[in-house]
């Protein structure tokens, strides 16, 4: 059953391309979120026996295990005050494959709920590069009307590189702690451009009384980069937290982060727990569909594929959606997770 399961997503995710999917339409006309994130889990690979070395009966193979990042994704309807609709339905799912090919199964559970007719469509999540730049290729794909499209800096993410930066500075607790609050209310009031400005007033005050040069004019430093972080989310209008509130949209992403420890971390994260890739793989996709009440609809699909096809596919081949391999290969170096390690 888990081996056809997986034959369901890949034909769905390639069917999306042609349209060919069915749609389900369950996010029609409702205020819909959806987030990203990753967890760890570490994936068990044995080592090719060395050459002229004996090996005992029975001895169990040497092995390398390596922390992976399964990378997951849920979908749920909010409230009007940025709530998750109490008893609806929620869905979750994700995979050890790359970025490109999270963003398509991604897309392909979207297509499916027909959220290009929702009321809005908000996109959450913290600070992670690879997650932000494949979501303008998803509201190309599903054709989303940009006036109905939200994205949004998880809160509480931007309130932790608040407070990062805060920590380069060399200020006492009480000051810093007392800066950290005030900073934090005029972020959550849509003030980031004050909150960059304290910051870097903090910084030359600092720089005049103790001496030493002026840590926001050195590009590598910490604290540099923690302000290119405010910057880069605010400009993009992923910190306008007044205007979401005002809209009723989310603003933090403890769905995502409590979906992350139900799925990964309670059951693939254990102490002495090494998991083949393939198993791994199976795993995180049974644990989303049976947390997120799908289970039934699922045993159907795969009723469904049984009489249809008995091939086992167990992955696809995803496009580079940001060119990120094709810079990889020409630095010599593999992003992560994109190639089988």
């Amino acid at each position: 059953m888990r081996r056809v399961h997986l034959d369901v997503t890949v034909i769905d995710v390639t069917g999306i391309f042609c349209r060919r999917l069915g749609i389900d339409g369950s996010t029609c006309g409702e205020k819909s979120a959806l987030s990203v994130d990753g967890g760890r889990t570490r994936l068990r690979e044995n080592k090719p026996p060395q050459a002229g070395t004996p090996t005992a009966a029975g001895a169990h193979p040497k092995f390398n295990a390596d922390w992976r990042e399964p990378k997951l994704f849920l979908i749920y309807t909010v409230n009007e005050n940025g709530g998750k609709t109490k008893d609806s339905e929620v869905w979750i799912d994700g995979t050890f494959q790359g970025p490109d090919h999270t963003a398509q199964l991604l897309a392909m559970q979207l297509f499916r709920l027909g959220i290009d007719k929702a009321a809005s469509v908000t996109f959450i999540a913290d600070g992670a590069v690879w997650i932000w730049d494949r979501f303008d290729w998803l509201v190309e794909e599903l054709l989303l009307p940009k006036d109905k499209v939200f994205f949004v800096l998880d809160f509480w993410h931007g309130s932790h590189h608040l407070s990062l930066a805060l920590g380069e500075l060399n200020l006492s607790n009480e000051k810093r702690q007392q800066e950290y609050h005030l900073l934090r209310e005029q972020l959550r009031a849509e003030c980031w451009r004050e909150v960059v400005a304290r910051l870097r007033e903090l910084d030359r005050n600092q720089t005049k009384e103790q001496g030493g040069g002026n840590q926001a004019s050195v590009e590598s430093s910490i604290f540099s980069r923690e302000l290119r972080f405010f910057e880069k989310h605010g400009n993009a209008n992923r910190l306008a937290y007044s205007e979401f509130r005002r809209q009723g949209l989310p603003c933090g992403s403890g769905a995502m982060e409590s979906t992350v420890r139900r799925v990964v971390n309670l059951r693939m994260k254990s102490n002495g727990t090494f998991w083949t890739k393939e198993n791994a793989e199976k795993m995180l996709q049974l644990r989303g569909q049976l947390l997120s009440g799908q289970w039934e609809k699922t045993l159907n699909e795969v009723y469904k594929m049984r009489l249809k096809n008995r091939g086992h596919f167990r992955q696809w081949n995803a496009p580079d959606l940001t060119g990120e391999k094709m810079n990889a290969e020409k630095n010599k170096e593999n992003p992560l997770d994109f190639q089988e390690k």
